[in-house]
């Protein structure tokens, strides 16, 4: 069960100050300008669970409950930021508006597909900004101070979809931040890795793929688990129901939730589900990465983490 808990307990990444630490007075941090998303793969669920409710307190322009809802999740993305933006916007705090929209810009963090909620995250922004601070360059990278806990690495995944077969789009990203959360109740430390997003190639069947590694340390030791959102187009769940590795080992699945979304005639389906290893297992895939089949019912899904993502997550965790 050692999975399942290490991904309820970062459901949510909780709210975030500018320095890193935990804060009570959710909506005072952000009335200031001084919440940061935190979270990385850990809360990709959380924020799935809950899209329909902040598209619903956005679209009805409860800005303050927005605000809240967003900063609770605290999920890295760059729609997270244009929505604290927007929200600072509309209740008229103008500074607090600019430093959103400038950490929308800044993150590396970019949503695809149906996590963007039908917003063009960077037309929206740059229309934000002009409106609260029409004197500034839109184009102009003005620094924010974001303050990631990270080790500055660069690394490569691609996913890859089967039945059909198709290839999802390669990209080069910062692969190895990580973000650290103690859980006071639990005793447990959390380590998420960063979120890896890939999505399929333009004019393909929409396929989204999040994924990201993630430990727990406890007085009782440290669980390692490979996390991954699978979100696609269709009518029926795959029901992922193994995994296995490129060397043909079978490893231990455990499937955490699944939700739709309808759209008129489209629905999007998500499937969540974590992967256990232990260390010496992650250890032996730092010349390698990590490359794993997930067979479903209705389909498989390859995912592919980098050699140099692997060593770089656990060079952050201590032993």
């Amino acid at each position: 069960m050692l999975p399942v808990v290490i991904l309820l307990g970062c459901t949510s990444g909780g709210v975030k100050d500018d320095s890193g630490q935990d804060v009570r007075d959710v909506y005072g941090t952000f009335s200031r300008g001084e919440v940061r998303m935190r979270c990385g793969i850990g809360c990709a669920f959380s924020w799935g669970a809950n899209r329909r409710d902040v598209e619903g307190l956005y679209q009805n322009q409860l800005w303050r409950d927005l605000a809240v809802k967003v900063s609770t999740i605290n999920i890295e993305l760059d729609i997270s930021y244009f929505y604290l933006g927007r929200a600072a916007e509309g209740v008229g705090l103008n500074d607090a508006a600019v430093t959103y929209y400038r950490l929308s810009k800044a993150t590396t963090q970019k949503c695809s597909g149906d996590m963007c909620q039908g917003i063009s995250v960077p037309e929206e922004v740059a229309s934000g900004l002009k409106r609260v601070a029409p004197e500034l360059s839109v184009g102009e990278g003005a620094a924010v101070d974001n303050k990631p806990v990270q080790v500055a690495q660069t690394s490569e995944i691609a996913a890859i979809k089967k039945v059909p077969e198709q290839v999802v789009a390669v990209s080069s990203i910062d692969a190895s931040a990580i973000t650290v959360k103690y859980d006071e109740f639990t005793k447990s430390t959390t380590y998420n890795g960063k979120i890896i997003q890939e999505k399929s190639l333009r004019g393909e069947p929409y396929n989204v793929v999040l994924s990201g590694l993630v430990a727990s340390k406890s007085s009782t030791g440290t669980g390692y688990s490979l996390v991954t959102l699978s979100s696609y187009e269709g009518k029926k769940y795959r029901h992922y129901r193994s995994a296995t590795d490129i060397s043909g080992e079978s490893l231990p699945i455990t499937s955490v939730d699944r939700n739709v979304e309808c759209r008129s005639s489209t629905c999007f389906l998500r499937e969540s589900m974590a992967i256990v290893f232990s260390r010496e297992a992650l250890e032996a895939r730092t010349s390698s990465g990590i490359r794993i089949r997930l067979e479903g019912l209705r389909g498989s899904q390859i995912v592919e983490l980098s050699a140099q993502y692997v060593a770089s997550f656990l060079a952050a965790v201590p032993r």
